[in-house]
């Protein structure tokens, strides 16, 4: 096969594999749905603010994610705003209903209350799981159109348990949500920068280390598959008015993450920015961005696509770190 029949494949396999991952029922409301809504997870304004001619950039479009014996990136071309960190697994009604109190530019001129911050933790997490689904069918239907049956085992039990984690935690915002309470949060920080940035986020951080190298989750022990760890809240939302609102908090329960809390609260706010930026270049590609931040990603690209989640050896991650700071990569500053 050329590379014109591969990408014809390739787009054949994504048709079906988002057929698989809709669903025919809403994730939040549980009804039938024929028709789901394209949801952002990152609101659309925000995406806006840096777009670049309508477009956006994030890691898995910018890099070959799928190096195979053809090295050949699936995700060639940057999507435009519409096309950017969507899910379709819920209905039009609950996505109005739910989250359009939060979609707008006077919600982050104003204090996060309760509320907001459990509607953003709740669409990440909608989102997590969506896209693992959605890469999961990916790779399964892929497999058994050109019955290679062996590519299935990438799917492994540390993912199995978590999705059941992800589900755990997104039916507990559904909960609170259902019975008019909120889930309780601990900041890490919450500011407002005079700097609009090149780049958004709305990520979850599942962090084994916290920055300083301190280990405080064992995400990949075998003893450890049903125990939850959480994770940290990212959002870095460009403002137009050339600021950025920089919110990072996670759940109370998750008492682990207070030494990243304490470590940052011993920062200056460069150190935090740079510090932010480095996390989400090691552990998470649930971040979007125009040319100006395009090249600085590309010389990043083996920390960005190492594994680093499940590499239980800190020092590794540490030379990351310090890799980024010495090449003076700050997104916030591209």
């Amino acid at each position: 096969m050329n590379e014109i029949e591969i990408n014809k494949e390739i787009s054949r396999i994504k048709k079906e594999a988002n057929k698989y991952t809709k669903g025919t029922n809403c994730a939040l409301c549980g009804k039938a749905c024929t028709s789901f809504c394209n949801s952002h997870t990152i609101p659309r304004f925000v995406i806006k603010n840096i777009a670049q001619n309508g477009k956006v950039y994030n890691p898995s479009m910018t890099m070959d994610t799928f190096d195979l014996k053809t090295k050949l990136n699936v995700f060639k071309s940057n999507p435009g705003v519409e096309e950017t960190l969507t899910l379709d697994s819920i209905c039009r009604e609950c996505d109005n209903m739910v989250f359009s109190c939060v979609e707008n530019e006077e919600v982050l001129e104003n204090e996060f209350n309760a509320k907001v911050l459990n509607l953003y933790a709740l669409k990440i997490l909608l989102h997590t799981q969506y896209t693992k689904i959605r890469d999961t069918n990916f790779i399964n239907v892929g497999a058994e159109k050109h019955q290679m049956s062996d590519i299935a085992n990438l799917i492994s039990m540390p993912w199995v348990f978590d999705m059941i984690e992800s589900t755990r935690e997104i039916e507990d915002y559904k909960f609170a949500m259902k019975n008019n309470t909120y889930i309780k949060h601990k900041i890490i920080i919450d500011k407002i920068i005079n700097k609009k940035t090149n780049f958004c986020c709305t990520a979850e951080l599942a962090l084994p280390f916290s920055y300083n190298g301190k280990r405080i989750n064992n995400l990949c022990g075998i003893d450890n598959y049903a125990k939850r760890f959480g994770g940290i809240y990212t959002l870095v939302l460009p403002m137009r008015n050339n600021r950025t609102r920089i919110v990072m908090y996670y759940r109370r329960k998750y008492s682990n993450y207070d030494t990243v809390k304490e470590e940052f609260s011993n920062m200056e706010l460069d150190e935090q920015l740079q510090a932010i930026s480095n996390l989400l270049l090691i552990y998470t590609e649930e971040f979007v961005y125009n040319d100006n931040v395009l090249q600085s990603i590309k010389f990043a690209k083996d920390i960005i696509m190492d594994d680093i989640v499940n590499d239980p050896n800190v020092n590794n991650y540490l030379r990351k770190v310090e890799w980024l700071n010495n090449r003076q990569i700050n997104m916030f500053n591209l």
